[in-house]
């Protein structure tokens, strides 16, 4: 058996949405976002690639270049209520469901994103991360950082 480790950005090269970060009070993540950052174990991480859009919406998070358009990498569900608010990516492909937990925030302007990375055999059908409990990259959680995409 191998071990194969999902990360965000492997798995969809970029993610996250456009225009405003969230409705006003609705502290869920939504509109169109730009990878300003990634990092993972304390350093600069290549995937997704600065500048990828992702977009939020409905419950799905797309990749591609204009808001709203592209590949539908991720279905996501979000609490806001939790403090952090927390967040979970999921990815379906086959016989297999990836499952990315993650805390969010926004802080001055930015969506700031920490995932934990997944991880399994070649034969696990549900693959999942552990959520992280700060915003802290390391050996098996992302930090990633959005800015507003402007389109």
């Amino acid at each position: 058996m191998s071990l194969r480790t999902f990360m965000l950005p492997a798995l969809a090269a970029g993610i996250v949405a456009a225009g405003p970060s969230t409705p006003q009070g609705a502290g869920v993540p939504s509109g169109a976002w730009v990878v300003a950052s990634s990092e993972q174990d304390g350093k600069p991480f290549e995937f997704p690639a600065k500048g990828t859009r992702y977009t939020f919406a409905d419950g799905k998070v797309t990749v591609g270049p204009e808001a709203g358009t592209g590949k539908v990498v991720y279905t996501f569900r979000a609490d806001s209520k939790k403090d952090p608010k927390e967040i979970d990516l999921v990815q379906e492909g086959g016989k297999r469901k990836v499952v990315l937990r993650g805390i969010y925030r926004e802080e001055k302007g930015r969506l700031i994103i920490c995932v934990g990375l997944a991880s399994g055999s070649g034969d696990d059908t549900v693959v999942e991360g552990d959520r992280p409990t700060a915003f802290k990259s390391g050996p098996n959680a992302q930090l990633l950082t959005f800015e507003p995409s402007g389109k």
